[in-house]
């Protein structure tokens, strides 16, 4: 789970006017990704606030240099501390919270900023999307509403030295959750093992700081270290801390979906292990019957079994009617994402026309242009070319009529290959590749048609270009597989 940054010091306007929105950024040795931040922020913020904990670079020198109000605080391994240090100084009415590395969406900036002049309800703290880019460009991005505008108010502090929490004095002041428009955009370097272990070590120790004493930690300490461990790539600590979570938790709560989520993407999938947590995944969507990343899950789960009809009724539930929780991670396109396993859970039943209506439900209602393009292999693969045909014009709307032309001949040349006419598909595919031609359907079909014409060395540099450019392709691991096997087998004398 991504910390919210400590606060401080705010002051006065311009010409001694209360300042309306100010933007506050803790940091310590973040001259590398500051710039952009301060940058960003001050298109939304009438005033930005740089908290400074002891930095060794020029943090507070790019702070100055944006205009920002710097101020230095010790740290003392206590983020709510630090934080509500910092509000005591705030003459802002309102803030905003961003990390190091963090923008504000341009495209939804405008819209966060009026929302804070016009309607923003002081006796409400107001989430705000975040997002976390893909680490891989063919990945999905995952996002989270998190608590990031707050009014400042008396009594409005944080709780906890690590995970810190507004919801005590929420509840004590009578305050609510409401939802602000504005998208915040991560940092990618949150994917990078290094950044990761670095956090982790230390969010790890602070909340055994926090913990020390305690027989029972808290809920939101049992998730903060369990999120570390993974980081750390110890999983059968995490799994521990995760299942003492979902126990522990109020049943129905956030904090329990968060550790389902936990549980059940940390664990092994085989074997008895398997079993023990095809058990626990059923048990959450009993507590969660409408959680769409759950029913995901689960029918991911049934399939590394077989089990591939309750699959498909998974998937289909995630999609017609699952729900998201905005307020834990999740996978951006989460409900394309259960269209598409819902197909190839009809796939895998050997039932293609089924699986092609559910493609036609999961493009027609989400749009995305990754499953336009799965529907567009689905005509293929059933021989329905004019269909294929539309679908490729559709997914490339600003292409020039030569490219457009190009375009419909590689689909006519899949078209022959998945009929298995290799040699009159071949020729064509060899043209389109060695023009530069790196369409995933390109070389999908000449991985294909080169295999079928007994070349599978030629083959397997371009199985390997698609791989790069569709890593998750359902046919990749059985074309690995037929290579593999070729390159295994003895040369004739």
């Amino acid at each position: 789970m991504i910390e919210r940054p400590s606060l401080s010091d705010a002051g006065e306007g311009p010409r001694g006017a209360v300042t309306q929105l100010t933007a506050v950024i803790l940091a310590r040795d973040e001259e590398a990704v500051l710039a952009p931040t301060l940058e960003s922020a001050r298109q939304v913020a009438d005033q930005l606030v740089l908290v400074d904990t002891g930095s060794q670079d020029r943090t507070r020198v790019i702070g100055y240099r944006y205009g920002a109000k710097v101020v230095q605080s010790p740290w003392e391994e206590d983020f709510a501390a630090a934080r509500n240090r910092a509000l005591e100084e705030l003459g802002a009415s309102w803030i905003l919270w961003l990390d190091a590395g963090e923008r504000v969406d341009p495209a939804a900036g405008t819209d966060l900023k009026e929302f804070v002049r016009t309607q923003a309800d002081p006796a409400k703290v107001y989430e705000v999307k975040v997002v976390l880019p893909p680490a891989d460009p063919a990945g999905s991005a995952t996002e989270v509403l998190q608590a990031r505008l707050m009014p400042n108010r008396p009594g409005l502090r944080f709780r906890g030295r690590i995970r810190e929490t507004l919801q005590p004095a929420m509840e004590t002041l009578g305050m609510q959750w409401a939802e602000a428009p504005g998208i915040i955009l991560c940092h990618p370097r949150r994917h990078h093992p290094d950044w990761k272990r670095q956090r982790a070590i230390r969010n790890l120790r602070i909340a055994h700081q926090e913990n020390a004493g305690s027989a029972r930690p808290e809920v939101r300490l049992l998730l903060a270290m369990a999120d570390r461990l993974v980081d750390l790539a110890d999983l059968p600590h995490a799994r521990a801390l995760y299942l003492q979570a979902v126990q522990q938790a109020q049943s129905g709560s956030v904090e329990q979906l968060e550790a389902y989520y936990g549980l059940l993407t940390t664990s092994d999938t085989g074997g008895q292990a398997g079993e023990t947590l095809l058990a626990y995944a059923l048990q959450a969507v009993e507590v969660f019957p409408l959680d769409a990343q759950l029913l995901c899950l689960l029918g991911q789960l049934l399939g590394v079994q077989g089990r591939w009809p309750l699959a498909a009724r998974a998937f289909q539930q995630a999609f017609q009617h699952g729900q998201i929780c905005g307020q834990v991670w999740h996978l951006a396109d989460l409900r394309t994402l259960a269209g598409w396993g819902w197909s190839l859970a009809l796939d895998r039943q050997n039932q293609p026309q089924q699986a092609l209506a559910a493609l036609e439900e999961a493009a027609a209602q989400t749009g995305a242009d990754w499953i336009r393009y799965r529907l567009m292999e689905k005509y293929i693969s059933l021989g329905r070319l004019e269909e294929a045909l539309q679908e490729i014009t559709r997914l490339r709307p600003h292409a020039a009529e030569e490219e457009i032309c190009r375009l419909h001949n590689l689909v006519r040349a899949a078209i022959l290959a998945a009929q298995k006419d290799y040699p009159t598909a071949l020729p064509i595919l060899e043209d389109a590749y060695q023009a530069g031609c790196r369409e995933p359907l390109c070389l999908h079909w000449l991985v294909a048609a080169r295999l079928a014409a007994g070349q599978p060395d030629s083959a397997e540099p371009v199985l390997r270009e698609w791989q790069r450019v569709d890593p998750a392709h359902p046919e990749l691991r059985r074309y690995r597989e037929i290579v593999q096997r070729a390159a295994s087998l003895p040369t004739e004398q």
